[in-house]
């Protein structure tokens, strides 16, 4: 019994563990979409841009990097963007 709890322990720390590196990769890779955002006239035609752009964006700034590189004047965020989409998905089914 005592080695099932040692292996639980175990788990708990090495879950922890990847969960804080998680969050800090997480971060990093914010940072760096918003680095780019800060000065996107000077990066948006360097090839790693392009390639960051493929390889997707990260859902926590989604809508932030949208409204950047679309000149979104409206603030339309990804939900009432959704909202919409769905709306016209119905309008076209009964067309």
């Amino acid at each position: 019994m005592k080695r099932e709890e040692e292996r639980k322990k175990r788990e708990e720390v090495e879950e922890r563990k990847w969960k804080e590196k998680l969050s800090v990769e997480r971060k990093r890779w914010e940072e760096t979409w918003f680095s780019i955002l800060h000065d996107y006239e000077k990066y948006k035609d360097q090839r790693g841009v392009r390639d960051l752009f493929i390889d997707g964006i990260p859902e926590s700034i989604w809508g932030k990097v949208w409204m950047w590189v679309t000149g979104n004047s409206n603030s339309i965020t990804k939900n009432l963007f959704e909202i919409c989409l769905e709306r016209g998905e119905r309008l076209w089914v009964t067309l």
